[in-house]
């Protein structure tokens, strides 16, 4: 099962998905961390478009 999210915001790549947890008094950088930890694969590309905007975030888990 895969589930796919996007937005127009100013984009990023998976290079801000940190390697290791946060901090625990760290008020970001625990969603796609967390993402990331629970699939079994996660993708971050650019959005689509003629003037690509945002940011296209997938991740997918498999399903017995």
């Amino acid at each position: 099962m895969c589930c796919c999210v996007s937005d127009s915001g100013p984009g990023f790549d998976v290079s801000v998905i940190p390697e290791r947890p946060p901090q625990l008094s760290s008020p970001t950088g625990w969603g796609l961390w967390t993402v990331r930890q629970l699939t079994d694969g996660l993708e971050v590309g650019p959005g689509s478009g003629p003037r690509p905007l945002g940011a296209v975030v997938t991740c997918c888990v498999r399903v017995a």
